[in-house]
């Protein structure tokens, strides 16, 4: 029932850059890029409508969880049973590379998520009037912070109690 979905994690998993990226992923329809339950991809593509992760335009993917990559690269010489090699994506967020090596999805897992969105997840924005309540802003326009370092700014923090668009 979509309505009962949610999401459980450990606080720290959900500061890595991408564990909670991934796991919305999978609240909204996306399976792991390693997914076997219903068949196994073939790097081909012949069957990834209806093997692996079900989404075509990713990789076929031997599951990177604890092997097979040098930093972000996928090194081994895994493949599949046709006996292709597999290139899977490492940057692929629903993989299971280190949190470091993912940071997108694709086109078509986009797609996925937007579909669910708008039909097994309507209920997120049925009740809400989409009009903002509060308002968050700042004088910063651009600004490069290395990962792990704070950083201070003002922001202006107004309570606008919205109930039409302006």
């Amino acid at each position: 029932n979509p309505e009962n979905r949610f999401i459980i994690m450990q606080k720290d998993c959900s500061t890595n850059g991408s564990t909670l990226a991934h796991e919305i992923g999978h609240f909204f329809g996306l399976l792991h890029t390693h997914e076997t339950a219903v068949g196994i991809e073939y790097v081909n593509g012949s069957n990834c409508q209806e093997a692996g992760d079900l989404i075509c335009d990713t990789p076929a993917d031997p599951n990177l969880a604890f092997t097979g990559l040098s930093g972000c690269t996928y090194t081994a010489q895994y493949t599949d049973p046709n006996g292709d090699l597999y290139t899977p994506d490492p940057s692929n967020i629903m993989s299971y590379a280190p949190s470091g090596c993912r940071r997108k999805f694709t086109e078509d897992q986009n797609i996925t998520m937007n579909y669910w969105y708008e039909t097994e997840l309507t209920y997120l924005v049925s009740e809400c009037n989409q009009y903002p309540d509060y308002s968050i802003s700042s004088d910063i326009v651009e600004i490069n912070i290395p990962s792990g370092h704070d950083i201070e700014f003002d922001l202006t923090f107004d309570d606008m109690g919205s109930n039409t668009a302006n």
